[in-house]
């Protein structure tokens, strides 16, 4: 089993045997009478806080320091996706999930202070593989509790903030912090879950569609701000067929997993890649699209850059967009050419046209379109592909498989009759 596995494993298995432990040894301190309900979802809180001392002492040894702005910006992102999933307001849902890392950031800081006199010793669990796990799994559960768990706070915003300082003070969260957390509670509301899957779809009268909006011929934004592609008229296509209203929602390839996971759409429409790393947490349809990785140069370079022994070099600035395969394929891929990771999927073809990089591999499909629009670009590769890639579309695990059975019966129509390759075809006119 694989090191990170285990970790994450063994953190799981920490986290519940911790908590049981708390549960059982530890009748309420103040001798309130906290409902079970409510002595978990606070025993949850302090074992998040209990972690922040071990982390304290990893950043400690490596000079690193308490907070980190990029770091915390993403995981409030991502919680406050997992929150709506469960049911939570989404901007009370944030106000909290900002005030957990406030009690963790007031945590690490007094074990910082209390070190300048005397440092603690070295070792202890490691942030990456043993301690995020864990504070990771513990915040999923805490947002799963907290809808079940808010009708009995009514009323309770007192007890609430002298229970949370009874548990964390001692482990120095700041009082100040510890007030914004029992706030945030007690502001915290629940909203109406909608219904997954074909059945919710048709309950609602509208489909909501995640896409990029960078990656041409599938999606793209166009010069009026409308969204174009093929991908974009296949769902308008779908929508009709479901007599339902297409709602695009925006996603990004870095967070496309999460806001799959956390409900922000019923289907994702943008030239997506069917891999078994993204079919182990969610469905697809069936393939609509059959190709591959190919690399992409300015023209006065591909004769140069025609193979990957040519192409591996350190010579060779290599660029990708980040999250989605093209990165993952150049990471396999390359072991001494450098790479640049390129945020505007829709600027980074000018960086190689304008000799700031020199090669991007990517879908043979986006290869064609680019160098049909830019003539200093070129395939290096043509008519070659490394890898076979099939795109889908990517759907939510659906407990029955209606909303997959439906797709696919969708796309089969419209492959038949001649509108899958129409659409294909009215998008990579040369």
């Amino acid at each position: 089993m694989p090191h990170s596995v285990r970790s994450v494993l063994a953190s799981a298995l920490l986290l519940l045997l911790t908590l049981t432990a708390e549960a059982a040894s530890a009748p309420d301190a103040g001798g309130s009478t906290t409902s079970p309900e409510v002595r978990r979802l606070l025993d949850l809180i302090e074992h998040r806080a209990r972690l922040m001392p071990d982390v304290a002492r990893w950043k400690w040894h490596r000079q690193r320091p308490v907070s980190d702005p990029a770091r915390e910006r993403r995981v409030l992102e991502a919680a406050t996706r997992t929150a709506a999933a469960s049911g939570l307001e989404q901007t009370g849902a944030a106000r909290f999930v900002e005030a957990q890392m406030r009690i963790a950031r007031s945590v690490q800081a007094a074990r910082f202070e209390r070190w300048r006199e005397r440092p603690p010793a070295a070792g202890g669990p490691d942030l990456i593989a043993d301690l995020r796990p864990a504070i990771s799994a513990t915040t999923t559960e805490l947002l799963a509790t907290l809808p079940r768990v808010l009708p009995l706070l009514t009323d309770r915003a007192d007890d609430l903030d002298a229970d949370l300082d009874r548990r964390l003070t001692p482990l120095g969260a700041d009082r100040a912090a510890v007030r914004g957390l029992a706030e945030a509670l007690s502001d915290l509301e629940t909203v109406a879950v909608l219904r997954p899957g074909l059945r919710g779809i048709l309950e609602r009268g509208t489909l909501r569609i995640g896409t990029t909006g960078d990656y041409a011929p599938f999606t793209a934004i166009d010069e009026d701000g409308e969204r174009i592609g093929i991908d974009i008229d296949l769902a308008r296509i779908l929508a009709r067929s479901l007599e339902v209203e297409p709602v695009f929602v925006d996603t990004s390839w870095p967070t496309l997993m999460d806001d799959l996971q956390a409900g922000q759409f019923d289907i994702a429409m943008s030239g997506i890649s069917r891999t078994t790393d993204r079919a182990r947490i969610a469905d697809f349809g069936d393939a609509y699209h059959v190709g591959g990785k190919t690399p992409i140069v300015r023209c006065t370079d591909r004769d140069a850059l025609d193979r990957l022994e040519r192409i591996d070099r350190p010579d060779v600035r290599v660029i990708v967009n980040p999250g989605g395969t093209n990165e993952r394929f150049a990471r396999a891929t390359l072991t001494r050419a450098p790479l640049r990771v390129f945020d505007d999927n829709t600027a980074i073809f000018d960086e190689i046209a304008e000799g700031r990089a020199d090669l991007m591999f990517t879908d043979a499909i986006e290869v064609r379109l680019r160098t049909a629009r830019d003539p200093r670009l070129c395939a290096a590769m043509p008519g070659r592909t490394l890898t076979y890639q099939e795109k889908g579309f990517l759907l939510p695990r659906d407990d029955d498989g209606a909303w997959r059975r439906y797709l696919n019966l969708w796309l089969a129509g419209i492959r038949g009759d001649g509108t899958l390759e129409r659409v294909f075809a009215s998008h990579l006119k040369d």
